[in-house]
Parts: structure tokens; C-alpha cells; sequence
């Protein structure tokens, strides 16, 4: 394998392993700022319904329309409901009328959680739940709220992500690779120029390398024109030897 390939193929090598890496860390990182957003937001929903309800003697009750219209769509993709102590709904939104959502329940007052999770036809949602504490009458009793939002959405928005992060990167590393390679031609237009100059020694046409050579191939030029001399020298001593030699028996 010639040294232009060599350096091309290792060139290449670095560059495709620092796209795949660059492309894994920007992927990863819009992940986990996505689904950061996503967290954000199902909180603050719930910060809203908290806003929202009412208190009477037989528990929580919540308007039929809340600031958010999702809740009040059929299949809109966001679903809400409360919960009490026993994880018995108390209340749902109309969103979520003949779904099974994979709610969360029987929080402890306080709990905060976040996750993903599937109900039984495999539909994956984010939900997130809150425990609280809500003084009715003279009695405190412990609810959970918690909102869901089908995963549709988000996984459209990765693979959005993906294919625009993919069609970016392939094209500057297309970009970079060119540049590689216009900089290793120009890098080794040296090592051309001296396998043009010993060709051309080869076939007579000059005596010596004759060319400006970077540092580190000077050394390699001095040595070859050193040792042509010492050649041409040798080979006049020789023919001035064979000339007298001639000239003897004569």
C-alpha cells in the first residue's frame, strides 16, 4: 500500500470514528434536554390542575374546562386524573374517557415522579405524579396527581433530530474529508517532486536534484546528490583509467 493511501485510509479512520462520537454525544444530549422539557411541562400541568381544584365534603372537584383545552379533546395525547389514598380515580379528564392510561397512584405526600411506561396495547407514555396532602374539613387526605402524554410526539421529534444531525454531519465530513485529502496532496507534493527528479536522473536528463525541499527531506536530497557525485566521480576515475590503459598498448 502506497504511503498517500496509508495516510488517506488513517485520515479517513479518525474522521468517521470523531463523526460517530460527535453524532452519539449530540444525540444523547438532546435526549436527556428533551425529555428534561418534557418533565418541565407535565409538572407544570400538574401545577395547574393543583391551581384548579376545589374542595368540598365529598373530595376534590375540578372544572369541566381547564386552562389547558388538550385536556377536554378526545385522543388529544395528554391525559390528566386524581387519585385518592386507595388509587381510586376521584377524577379524570375528558382526554382520558375510555383510555387506559398508566397513571401513577398512591404517591406518598411530596413524591415527585417522573417515568415512562406502557398500558396494555404497548402505547408508551411519559407520565408524571404527585403526591400531596389536601386539608378537607377538619381531616387532611392524600391524593395523587398525575398527568400522561403519549410518547408519539417526542419519538417523532428524535427521529427529526436524527435525520437533520445526520444529514449535517455527513455533509461536513464530506466537506472535511475533501480537505484531507487537497492537504495530503499538498503535504506530499515534496516526496512527487523528488520521485520526479530521481526518475529524471534515472533517465539522463539531469545530473543532480535541483529542487527547494522542505527540512525534512533536505537531508535525503543532499545524501542522494552526495552520492550521485561520488557515482560520476567514480565513474571518471574509471574511464580516465580505461583511456590510459588504451593509450599503454598502443
Amino acid at each position: 500500500m502506497s504511503l498517500r493511501a496509508r495516510v488517506t485510509w488513517a485520515a479517513t479512520l479518525v474522521l468517521l470514528v470523531s463523526v460517530v462520537l460527535t453524532s452519539l454525544a449530540l444525540e444523547q444530549a438532546f435526549h436527556a434536554s428533551a425529555r428534561s422539557a418534557r418533565e418541565e411541562r407535565l409538572l407544570g400541568q400538574i401545577y395547574l390542575l393543583m391551581a384548579a381544584a376545589d374542595a368540598d365534603d365529598g373530595g376534590l372537584t375540578l372544572p369541566r374546562d381547564l386552562a389547558e383545552a388538550r385536556f377536554s379533546m378526545l385522543g388529544s395525547g395528554l391525559y390528566a386524573q386524581v387519585a385518592d389514598a386507595r388509587g381510586v380515580p376521584e377524577w379524570r379528564s375528558l382526554s382520558a374517557l375510555g383510555e387506559d392510561i398508566p397513571f401513577d397512584a398512591n404517591l406518598a405526600p411530596g413524591e415527585h415522579r417522573f417515568h415512562k411506561a406502557r398500558d396494555s396495547r404497548e402505547r408508551a407514555f411519559f407520565v408524571e405524579g404527585f403526591g400531596v396532602t389536601w386539608t378537607i374539613g377538619p381531616t387532611p387526605r392524600n391524593y395523587t396527581f398525575s398527568v400522561a402524554e403519549d410518547l408519539g410526539p417526542y419519538e417523532e421529534e428524535l427521529a427529526r433530530f436524527r435525520v437533520s444531525l445526520f444529514t449535517w454531519l455527513g455533509a461536513m465530513s464530506l466537506v472535511m474529508l475533501i480537505a484531507l485529502l487537497l492537504a495530503l496532496r499538498w503535504g506530499l507534493g515534496p516526496l512527487r517532486r523528488v520521485a520526479g527528479e530521481v526518475a529524471a536522473v534515472e533517465a539522463g536528463h539531469q545530473a543532480r536534484l535541483q529542487g527547494d525541499y522542505p527540512e525534512e527531506l533536505r537531508t535525503l536530497a543532499e545524501n542522494l546528490n552526495t552520492l550521485l557525485a561520488h557515482e560520476e566521480a567514480r565513474q571518471t576515475q574509471l574511464g580516465n583509467a580505461l583511456a590510459d590503459l588504451a593509450h599503454s598498448l598502443k
